[in-house]
């Protein structure tokens, strides 16, 4: 707890929308690298996210177009979360502990490596290194429900402070959001990242990428694929066991049906017709349409059993 005493929550906070533009920045430069010349006189980069994609095929890799408006949205959100965070705590309101925002930093620094390793093709070193962002968000989504179910007892315990309902209309409006965007945009990212060094041998000192040959590449889509349903499934027992914790971020289903239909479009090719990653891809956003729609009453049901058992 030491280096926590010296930080002060305003230094968080900043520090976390610091890292939060600087992020934004990079993935920017690295998207239009070897497009605009002022970029590629930099010499940040190697290549660019197309490039790499094409090269390491997979066909559950994030298309131009979902890449383009995922990441704005991502980290577009978590600017402006940031942005009326410090808002807050120049009024002298404390919204969370430090903890939250030395995750966020961490998630954001961890993001910034992803992107040097990636354009460096070290796909076997971004397997922790995207893992820990999940990590991250997740807890970081934990600890904003946490914040919105808290008792003003609990509050005093956590050291925070209680908010006007203006204010959590905003915290509901920005923050939650941001939070799940994250969270579900790192599991996207978390599923190419494990496909990739079990589909592919490190190639970067080669044109074309050099296959593994123990898979196929749509075996190793498919593992890729079952990260989500690993995610999709551990949320919805906890949103359906215990609602009352999870009732305002359950805006998660619409985030994985969004990101994997984006998935599906990203790779559905109409001469190749649906193959088993596409159908896939559907099943998973169809299990997300049905769980969000029948949500209250599945919830109702279940807590009734639990009252006649």
């Amino acid at each position: 707890m030491g280096i926590l005493s010296i930080i002060g929550d305003r230094t968080c906070v900043t520090l976390s929308l610091l890292s939060t533009l600087l992020c934004f920045s990079l993935i920017l430069a690295f998207a239009v690298n070897n497009k605009v010349q002022s970029i590629k006189a930099l010499g940040l980069f190697n290549s660019n996210p197309d490039d790499i994609s094409k090269k390491y095929y997979i066909d559950i890799a994030p298309g131009k177009t979902m890449t383009l408006i995922g990441w704005p949205i991502v980290l577009g959100s978590k600017i402006l979360a940031a942005a009326w965070l410090i808002k807050m705590g120049n009024r002298g309101t404390r919204v969370f502990r430090k903890e939250f925002y030395l995750d966020w930093i961490a998630s954001m620094i961890l993001t910034i490596m992803w992107i040097f390793h990636y354009d460096q093709e070290q796909h076997i070193i971004n397997v922790p290194v995207v893992g820990l962002v999940c990590f991250l968000s997740y807890r970081g989504l934990a600890q904003v429900a946490q914040r919105l179910e808290a008792t003003k007892a609990d509050l005093e315990s956590l050291g925070i402070d209680p908010l006007s309902a203006k204010s959590i209309r905003l915290l509901k409006l920005l923050v939650i959001p941001s939070s799940v965007f994250h969270s579900v945009w790192a599991t996207t990212a978390m599923m190419s990242t494990i496909a990739y060094p079990i589909a592919y041998a490190p190639s970067s000192h080669v044109k074309d990428a050099i296959p593994m040959g123990i898979l196929s590449v749509g075996s190793c889509s498919t593992i890729g694929l079952w990260y989500m349903i690993l995610f999709q499934m551990c949320y919805t027992a906890l949103d359906l066991t215990y609602g009352r914790h999870t009732e305002h971020i359950k805006v998660v289903h619409p985030s994985i049906i969004a990101v994997i239909t984006g998935t599906y479009l990203s790779n559905y090719h109409s001469d190749k017709g649906i193959t088993e990653n596409n159908m896939m891809c559907l099943l998973i956003a169809s299990f997300s349409i049905a769980i969000y729609s029948m949500r209250s009453w599945i919830s109702k049901m279940l807590e009734n059993r639990k009252k006649t058992a």
